[in-house]
């Protein structure tokens, strides 16, 4: 890139500029936009592994909607297999088989999503789970503190997802919107 005048710190600067804008719409519900811009910056910088795996996220967002989804969904298998297979980026390859395991359930091909789910690391041998024990003092107990925030989180996500999903009746509903509840305020409360 640097023979066509392209310096390596201000291409980083923009790719960085561009992955940032695209996930605040994308987090926003927006994804029309970010789309395009990702594939405009895909054409600048083509094997650029952090695009790819943006555009396989806004994709994946875009979904939501069934026409959409349909549209999209070669693209996002493909860019899922393209990064899983070249890319030598493991927290890129981590969300595209994340992604493409969503996808996949999303979609019903539930044997699909199982193969890569055999394949994801897990919780266990987590970076975030192991890291506890290269830290000391006061560095650990703040490191603590924001592994039972993003656990508790995490299942009070989960609690909304099978709530959601489950079918329940409101009394059900009711129970686990109470639990929600209680679970922030520990958190709030303790941390």
């Amino acid at each position: 890139d640097e023979l066509l005048g392209v310096n390596e710190i201000e291409k980083q600067k923009e790719i960085t500029a561009i992955l940032a804008e695209a996930e605040a719409k994308i987090n926003k519900n927006i994804t029309e936009e970010p789309i395009v811009r990702l594939r405009e910056a895909l054409n600048r910088y083509p094997n650029n592994d952090r695009l790819l795996t943006c555009l396989m996220y806004a994709l994946y967002a875009a979904s939501e909607d069934a026409e959409l989804c349909r549209e999209y969904d070669a693209e996002i298998v493909s860019i899922a297999y393209r990064i899983n297979q070249y890319s030598t980026d493991d927290v890129c390859r981590s969300e595209a088989r994340r992604l493409l395991f969503r996808h996949f359930c999303d979609t019903n091909r539930k044997a699909e999503a199982h193969q890569i789910a055999d394949g994801m690391a897990k919780i266990e041998t987590s970076y975030e789970r192991n890291l506890y024990w290269a830290l000391d003092g006061k560095e650990r107990v703040d490191y603590l503190k924001e592994r039972v925030s993003d656990d508790l989180r995490q299942l009070l996500w989960d609690l909304w997802a099978y709530s959601v999903h489950a079918n329940l009746n409101e009394e059900k509903i009711s129970e686990f919107d109470a639990a929600r509840e209680t679970i922030e305020q520990t958190v709030d409360r303790l941390l």
